[in-house]
């Protein structure tokens, strides 16, 4: 697990600036394309999925729905999944929850 003051290195070393409820803070984020298996008569499903990792005491309070910007784009608190290590998941959707 990484100490506090490693956190802080890593997520300024290579996050991003997000804002949550007015204040700013350093995230990494992640957009990855999904598909899930095409089944037996069944077209695939394909998505884009973004998500943010962040500090646990950056994100106290937050909720699932709240607006999140990061990287020119607006996005709403989907799921919230800490780590246990530190950090916090946070999977965004482009539509309001």
């Amino acid at each position: 697990m990484l100490k506090a003051s490693d956190r802080d290195i890593f997520l300024q070393e290579f996050g991003v600036n997000a804002t949550i409820k007015n204040k700013t803070i350093r995230v990494l984020y992640d957009s990855k394309y999904m598909k899930a298996a095409e089944l037996k008569g069944f077209a695939g499903v394909s998505d884009l999925r973004s998500s943010i990792l962040v500090k646990d005491e950056d994100v106290v309070g937050i909720e699932q729905g709240e607006m999140v910007e990061v990287a020119g784009m607006q996005f709403y608190v989907a799921e919230i999944m800490p780590q246990g290590d530190g950090f916090t998941e946070i999977e965004l959707s482009e539509d309001e929850i």
